[in-house]
Order: structure tokens, then sequence, then C-alpha cells
């Protein structure tokens, strides 16, 4: 080959790697996940675990700069509170250049109803879209669903290649392609990310349309509207046991939250060990896919090996950032040298009194007992110290029972019982200074 040749052809093929990165920089949707706008949204990217919401999850929005945007920073605080998204939401797609809007319509862009998070009640139903608007500054696309999604149910925002760019090319995958087929993202150590990753590729089968047309994900979860609160209701029984207890005790009851705010799983036996409490009593609410179990079970501190206490523990100690197995020795240690045997006392004196009570409302309200179960909620407690989940949502006329001050009164009673027996037979005449967290309670499925 001779020089002239030479370079013609290196002309022609840098002119037609030219042409390859040209058709690879086609319009696609933007997924940066690092930010509400930067990609699909709403998302649960933005939400983090909170077993107190029927939704199991709440809202994690990030906060602009509050010295400068003070009043976005207020009203991020009050989204941020909820178990989920709205349930008619504005859905909005940024996209890394201009698209044809009159290709988007209910065939190219919908959403895919994964099923309500507590029975997967409409699961696979298709839902469209309208009052379709584009905004050219941003290349963004802001959508909102045809009709009112259900409540606490999660959906799957798909985008298909039926939408077409300015030049009527098919939308391509672009970083989002990336994100499903990059094995580094799976093994990334950012968890949050890892588990959204792995939601999304788990939604991606009931997506209603071919993986190869399918250029963006977005899943969310839509916030609870009706139905009784378990963060609510556990604040309300513990500020009326707290009352019981003040006035007929005489006790300096010390609580973790008097409000609607979340308190870290952590920090919540630190304020009891801070104030020098005599007991320590986490009031929590259950819930179970078995919608007719009733009644109430009260939990200690300590490993076990019955599974459904490990898989209640691992859902009540999500978010804390380590796995059952990574607290085995440290609870192990706590419970040999700490007040093990006197919580289970503890344990077994409110437990015994909750239980008469739910009998007495409900004749298929069985004694579930006593159990140990490695809470972190409870870990570090220098004084006898117990979890009462003081009935189950999930049941329908336990809920409705539930909802009525009477009955609440009724739990705080059962509660203040077990207190008052516990104390009376260590023989205490003294006060005690009891600290009753009300701290967001946590719910299993």
């Amino acid at each position: 080959m001779n020089r002239p040749q030479a370079l013609r052809l290196g002309a022609a093929m840098l002119l037609s790697l030219a042409t390859g990165i040209a058709a690879a920089a086609g319009v696609s949707v933007k997924f940066d996940l690092s930010s509400p706008d930067g990609a699909p949204f709403p998302s649960d990217r933005f939400t983090v675990p909170d077993f107190s919401q029927r939704t199991f999850r709440r809202v994690a929005l990030p906060k602009p700069d509050c010295a400068v945007r003070p009043s976005d920073c207020a009203d991020i605080d009050v989204l941020n509170t909820l178990d989920g998204f709205n349930t008619q939401p504005r859905i909005t797609v940024p996209f890394t250049g201009p698209i044809d809007v009159n290709t988007v319509n209910s065939n190219t862009v919908y959403l895919v109803n994964l099923g309500d998070t507590l029975t997967l009640r409409g699961f696979g139903e298709r839902v469209g879209l309208n009052q379709v608007l584009w905004d050219p500054a941003t290349n963004t696309l802001v959508v909102e669903s045809d009709q009112l999604l259900a409540e606490h149910s999660r959906y799957l925002l798909v985008i298909t290649n039926g939408v077409r760019d300015a030049a009527g090319d098919p939308i391509e995958p672009g970083r989002f392609g990336r994100f499903r087929h990059d094995l580094n993202f799976g093994q990334t150590h950012d968890r949050s990310l890892k588990e959204y990753r792995k939601s999304l590729l788990d939604g991606m089968h009931s997506a209603g349309a071919p993986r190869d047309r399918i250029v963006a994900l977005s899943l969310f979860t839509t916030r609870t509207t009706t139905g009784l609160l378990e963060k609510d209701l556990v604040l309300d029984v513990a500020l009326r046991l707290g009352a019981l207890i003040e006035e007929r005790l005489g006790g300096e009851v010390v609580y973790t939250r008097q409000t609607d705010v979340f308190v870290p799983l952590e920090e919540r036996t630190a304020i009891a060990n801070e104030h020098r409490a005599d007991l320590f009593l986490s009031i929590h609410a259950n819930s179970s896919p078995i919608k007719r179990v009733s009644g109430a079970e009260v939990f200690y501190l300590n490993f076990t090996t019955s599974k459904e206490a490990l898989d209640l523990a691992a859902r009540e100690n999500a978010g804390h950032g380590k796995s059952i197995f990574e607290l085995r020795e440290l609870i192990q240690k706590i419970a040999l040298k700490d007040k093990l045997e006197e919580s289970r006392e503890f344990a077994g004196f409110v437990q015994r009194e909750l239980s008469r009570e739910w009998r007495r409302l409900n004749v298929a309200s069985r004694d579930r007992g006593v159990k140990k179960a490695p809470f972190v909620v409870l870990i570090g407690a220098s004084m006898p110290s117990i979890l009462a989940e003081i009935g189950f949502l999930s049941n329908p006329r336990d809920e409705e029972l539930m909802k009525s001050s009477e009955h609440r009164d009724r739990l705080a009673e059962a509660l203040y019982r077990g207190v008052e027996r516990y104390a009376q037979s260590l023989g205490q005449s003294q006060a005690l200074r009891a600290a009753t967290p009300a701290a967001t309670a946590q719910s299993m499925r």
C-alpha cells in the first residue's frame, strides 16, 4: 500500500468512526439518579425504608441550601413525612434533546400498577397519561395520569422507543441502558441505589413491552390517603400511657418523640440512657399478610432462631445499615451482661395484660406470647427494655377498634397495668422514671 492510499484509508476510517459517534449520540432519557430532576420522577430512589408506614417507605427528598431557600426547605420537610407520592402525581421525564411531543401517548408512555403494598391488589393494571406538556428550555416532558392512582401502591413508569426525537428517530436507551446492563451498578456500595436498580429490573418483567423497546423506567410508591397510620396510633397510645404513669405512679415520663418526627433507632435508647430511665418501652403496631391474625406480642432483646421473629426484626431494623447476622455478636455480648432476665420478666407482665384486653375485644385473638428478637431499637439500653406490638393493623376489625379513642384508652390501660405490676414485683415504692418511646413504630408485612 503506498502512502496516498494509506492516508485515504485513514481518512475513511476516521470518517466512519465519526459517523458511528454521531449515530450513538441520539436523544435519550436523562438518567442521573443523584437528583429528582436528573431522571424520570417520581421515583422511589428518593425514599427510604420506614416500616411504620403502610407503604413501608417514607419520602426522603434532598434539600436545597436552606439559608437561601428556607420556604422550599419547609415544604420538603412536610413532604418527607409522607409514606409515598401523590395519587395523581405530576410526572416529569427529562430528555437529552428535543422530542416530537405528538408521539407521546398512552401506548408509548404509561404506568403499570405493581400492586398494593399490603395485598398486591391491582397488580398488572395499566394506566394511561394525559395533560402532555413540553418544556423546551429544559427538554422536559410533563404528564399526568389519566385517572387517580390507587393509594399505597407501587407503580412502574414505562417510556418506550415509540417516542421519537425531533428528527423522527426512536428515542435511545442511553444511560438507562447502561444502568440496566452494567453489572458494576449491581455491585455499587450505595445500598439504596442497588436496591432501586433491583426493583426496576424486577418491575421490567411486568412492563408490558418488549425489553428492546423500553428506553427508561421509574418505580414509585403512592402515599396512603385513608386508613389508620401506625405512627399516629402508637404516638397517641404512648401519650395516653405516659399520662397514666405520671398521674398514678408519680413517674417522670421521657418521650423519644411527641410530634410527627422520625427518630433514628440508636437515638431512642440513647435518650433513655441519658435520662437514667428505670424502664424502656418501645410501642409498635403489627401487620400480617394473614388478615385474621389478631392480638399482641411483646419482645425483649436476644438472638433467636425463629424465622418469623428474625423476619420481623430485619424489617424493623431497616435503615440501620447492618444485617441481622452482622448484629449477632454485638447482641450476644449485650444479652449476656445486661438486663436480659429483667427484660424478659417485664415483657411477661405487659404481654399478659395486652392479651387479656384483646381477648375481651376479639374472641379470635390468642395470647401470642413473649418472644425474643434482635431489635436495634433495644440495643444498648441500660435498663429493662421491651418492644410491644400492641395490635394488628392488617386485621380490618382490629384496625377499626384501634381507630376509636375508647380502645386506645384500653390499650394504654393494659400497658400501664403491665408496667405497674412489674414495678410491684420488684417491691419498688419509688416513682418510676419510665422512658416511653413512641418513636416511629415499625410494621411487618
